[in-house]
């Protein structure tokens, strides 16, 4: 595992997570102060460093404070799947906490400030507000309902439809925890990972990247992606409904 070579990032006053818990539910001042908690010393990672190697033991876990990263696993002949997008607010490693070592490798596709915490940090939080316990087991599930309608996306649709669905995937989870409506983001993503991510070739997905600019689906100008949501929603018949969570059942 690569070790953070800048020095620490100066810790704000302002947690990731608490903002992207924060959009579904009330937070108190106790439960803010535990959110923050976890993210007490920040560190600065570059671009491309793996920061959890598959077989790695599971000790800590991060939250992401800035910047992308992904997860993924090889298969059998040594191709690679991308399996989960991070971003800030996000906390990697949370899939496979039940587990003593990783089964996925975890890239920052940017550079990325990450809060590491020991995993029996969360005992702390556990105990003292079942609140929080529930809202991070919800938005968890969450997490696991994007993957999986990416995987039905991957196996029933065609390359544009997938291309389309995972644009509108990505742009729905950045609006959690940004104000910004506006339909365009930096995409730090090469093609071949966003091929890893919807299950094509390279060329292919640089073939339907081009289909979608000539549909008037997206624009591009270098990493900036600007899109067409309207248009791109039709064509991959997304469905965000998941992503706003009942939370009628969270303790108060």
């Amino acid at each position: 595992m690569d070790r953070p070579s800048e020095p620490a990032a100066t810790a704000g006053s302002e947690s990731c997570l608490e903002t992207k818990l924060a959009h579904y539910a009330d937070l108190n001042p106790e439960d803010r102060a535990l959110l923050r908690a976890l993210e007490e010393k920040p560190e600065d990672w570059s671009r491309k460093s793996v920061v959890v190697q598959a077989g790695d033991r599971l000790d800590a876990l991060y939250v992401v404070r800035k910047g992308w990263l992904y997860s993924s696993q090889l298969v059998g002949d040594g191709r690679r799947q991308v399996f989960q997008l991070f971003y800030p607010g996000d906390i990697v490693g949370a899939r496979e906490i039940g587990l003593k070592h990783a089964l996925s490798t975890t890239v920052c596709a940017t550079d990325c400030v990450l809060c590491p915490f020991e995993k029996q940090a969360l005992c702390e939080l556990f105990n003292s507000s079942s609140r929080l316990s529930a809202l991070l087991y919800a938005v968890g599930m969450v997490d696991e309902m994007v993957i999986i309608e990416r995987m039905k996306a991957i196996s029933r649709m065609k390359a544009r439809e997938r291309v389309a669905h995972v644009f509108m995937e990505i742009l729905t989870r950045l609006r959690i925890t940004s104000s910004s409506r506006e339909a365009v983001f930096e995409l730090p993503l090469n093609q071949e990972t966003l091929g890893d991510l919807v299950g094509l070739t390279q060329v292919h997905t640089n073939r339907t990247l081009r289909q979608l600019e000539r549909d008037g689906l997206i624009t591009r100008k270098g990493s900036l992606i600007e899109l067409n949501e309207k248009g791109l929603r039709e064509a991959s018949s997304f469905n965000d409904a998941y992503f706003a969570i009942d939370t009628s059942w969270i303790p108060a």
